[in-house]
């Protein structure tokens, strides 16, 4: 089951899931996803021969490989339509595909990433969309763009947004924390910082994301939760409570209720399925892991992490199978 490297806190909480989930998510068929597999459940570096190996395949392996289909070695997309328009221009392809898990040390997406942040002008945002500029954000930081100063410039707006007195009732003002565009925003900023040196750094900031996603997994409505893959203008209860678990946050017992409809969720294999197709303006090629028909391996991947880091602390159910 889950190895003894496995990151902390993970080795204890195996008896919230159906069954062993781990041969499924490391299948060379879906390397994207094997290689944060590798990373986030079994704790191997990140610059291990395994993660590498598979990281290295990701990009020329469906839905990654129709995402940057229209990419050119120099960073260029060969697209009809402005980078932000919804969802097919580059920007909205890069995000997405940084979290199915394309390689990050493609050069295609270096030279795409450094063209984007040296071809935004003036202060702020990337856009005045805080959702857009968050979510760009959070795919950047993962392709190693966090010491730009434009990502600083635009990390910096962003944590203004979450301190200034609401205006006008505009949704564009974070600090309430109550919105869907601040859930949006707390979501990408967990998954920017991420690393606890940055989390440091913006103690103010991961804290109001941290006070935001908690007070939203706080609260449980329906049968089940809404789990979607990718999210762009989109968040669900499923990426708030991985959010949280990826910044180091111990799960309250007020999202427990959260936790066990994602928990009930899983299929018989420890699989999860998407409840709605992603964007067809993304051209994902009508992958089948990522429609509500066949399991998702992407949004496995997180309600593994999640349920692992957190089975005990907020006190699961055991369904695994019991021992013959």
């Amino acid at each position: 089951m889950i190895p003894e490297g496995s990151p902390p806190k993970c080795r204890h909480g195996w008896e919230a899931l159906r069954s062993d989930p781990l041969p499924w998510l490391l299948d060379e068929a879906q390397p994207s996803a094997a290689w944060q597999t590798l990373i986030e459940i079994v704790g191997r570096p990140a610059d291990s021969v395994a993660v590498a190996r598979a990281r290295g395949r990701a990009n020329v392996t469906p839905p990654i490989s129709n995402l940057l289909r229209p990419l050119n070695p120099d960073g260029t997309w060969v697209l009809t339509c402005d980078q932000w328009d919804a969802f097919a221009g580059g920007a909205w392809r890069l995000a997405a595909a940084t979290q199915l898990g394309a390689d990050p040390s493609d050069p295609r997406l270096q030279t795409a990433a450094e063209r984007f942040l040296d071809a935004i002008q003036g202060d702020g945002g990337f856009t005045q969309d805080p959702r857009a500029t968050a979510r760009l954000l959070a795919a950047f930081a993962k392709l190693g763009w966090r010491s730009h100063p434009r990502f600083v410039e635009a990390l910096a707006w962003i944590e203004h947004k979450t301190s200034i007195a609401p205006d006008d009732g505009k949704d564009a003002c974070l600090s309430d924390g109550e919105s869907r565009t601040s859930r949006i925003v707390a979501a990408a900023v967990l998954q920017t910082l991420e690393s606890a040196a940055w989390l440091d750094s913006r103690a103010k900031l991961a804290q109001w994301a941290r006070d935001t996603l908690l007070e939203y997994v706080g609260v449980t409505v329906g049968s089940q939760l809404d789990l979607r893959m990718p999210n762009l203008l989109t968040t669900d209860r499923g990426e708030a409570l991985w959010s949280l678990v990826l910044s180091g946050c111990d799960l309250p017992a007020s999202a427990a209720g959260s936790l066990r409809l994602l928990q009930k969720m899983q299929d018989e294999k420890a699989r999860w399925t998407v409840t709605e197709k992603p964007e067809q303006s993304l051209e994902l090629g009508g992958f089948q892991g990522l429609s509500p028909e066949e399991p998702c391996p992407w949004l496995s991947v997180r309600s593994v992490r999640t349920l692992l880091a957190s089975a005990v602390s907020c006190k699961l159910p055991r369904v695994f199978p019991a021992k013959p």
